[in-house]
Formats: structure tokens, sequence, C-alpha cells
């Protein structure tokens, strides 16, 4: 009888510990705007999901203590250590902004005779 109660307990054991949960939260901007098809990685494997045009997502993973990536074109990836599935609701990422070097071409031309005449180039840089 002791052996098929440690038997059962074991088998509840493992079954408990394979088992899958889900998490569901919004991924949003810093000015509270859902972001859509922002990356979820599950660091160490290879479980990815994406965030819906509402920025809502689903992962599934059969662990309570693991790393998360969010990233986005136009934010600043975000890594979140999750333990004891405490999962947050939403997940705020930053605008990362790139400074472009933009170049503006002025030409001061002048019609005289039907003939164009050149006065001055300028390049400004912003």
């Amino acid at each position: 009888m002791k052996l098929l109660l440690l038997a059962v307990l074991m088998f509840y054991a493992i079954t408990l510990n394979g088992q899958m949960q889900t998490y569901e939260a919004f991924v949003l901007d810093d000015k509270g705007q859902p972001v859509s098809f922002a990356t979820i990685h599950e660091l160490g494997t290879d479980n990815y999901t994406t965030t819906n045009t509402d920025g809502n997502f689903i992962l599934e993973t059969n662990s309570s203590d693991f790393t998360i990536k969010i990233s986005s074109i136009g934010f600043q990836s975000l890594q979140l250590e999750i333990t004891n599935s405490n999962f947050p609701d939403k997940i705020i990422l930053k605008t990362h902004f790139r400074l472009f070097k933009f170049y503006f071409t002025l030409f001061y031309m002048t019609l005289h005779d039907s003939n164009m005449i050149l006065y001055g180039f300028y390049m400004i840089q912003m």
C-alpha cells in the first residue's frame, strides 16, 4: 500500500512539474498606446510569440521562473525576469529615438533670358 501511494505521489509531482502555464499581457508604448507585432521571446528556449494589433499576447511555458525579452522596431528592447509565475498585466516599452542626419539643399536660381543662373548653393545639416 505504501509503495502504491508513493508511486501515485511521484506521478502527481511529475505531471505538475511538466504542466504548461499560460500568461497573458499587453505591451504598450510610453504614451499608453498598444504596440502591435512586438516579439516576446522566452530566453534560453525556442519559445516565441507576438502581440496582436491590440498589443495583447499569450505566452505558454512550462516554467514558473524564466526571463522574457520584448522587442519591436522603434522601441528599446526590454528583459523581464519572471519568478514564481508573477507575470505583469501590462508591459511598457520606451520609444527608441535614433538621431538621423538630414541634409537639405537649397538652390537660388533666377531666370534670365530663358537661361537659369545659379546664385547660391547651401547645404543645411539637421
